[in-house]
């Protein structure tokens, strides 16, 4: 085996093991929404024009930890994945309003913006 090569794969292994964590941490996060806050729906899922603005705060609030595009960074999980595209609506809200783990709390931002942020993730494909 060339030794660059063994390198290379270890070094994905590496990179692999630390990222499952982070992936497990997100769909727990995903799963912690309940009852009415499960139940939400997007009032702006129809509207394209609050997928462009969702992108912009998406760039300026989630991008450094979740990457450009949703493909994922070194401190967050990629969140253009069926998982987050499959969820409810309401999950997602509650996950962006509350964080947990690393995640933090965007709960400040308002109401329109958090549902702008998530009509532009379920928009990645």
């Amino acid at each position: 085996m060339n030794h660059r090569v063994g390198i290379g794969l270890t070094g994905l292994a590496m990179a692999m093991a630390l990222l499952v964590p982070v992936v497990a941490e997100e769909a727990s996060l995903l799963r912690k929404a309940k009852g009415k806050d499960l139940k939400r729906e997007n009032p702006l899922a129809q509207d394209p024009e609050a997928a462009a603005g969702g992108k912009r705060l998406y760039e300026r609030y989630c991008a450094k930890c979740h990457g450009g595009n949703a493909k994922a960074a070194e401190r967050g999980p990629a969140l253009d994945r069926g998982e987050v595209r499959e969820a409810p609506a309401g999950a997602l809200y509650w996950v962006i309003r509350n964080g947990g783990g690393k995640m933090p709390s965007w709960g400040e931002l308002p109401e329109p913006q958090r549902w702008q942020i998530i009509t532009y993730l379920k928009s990645q494909r």
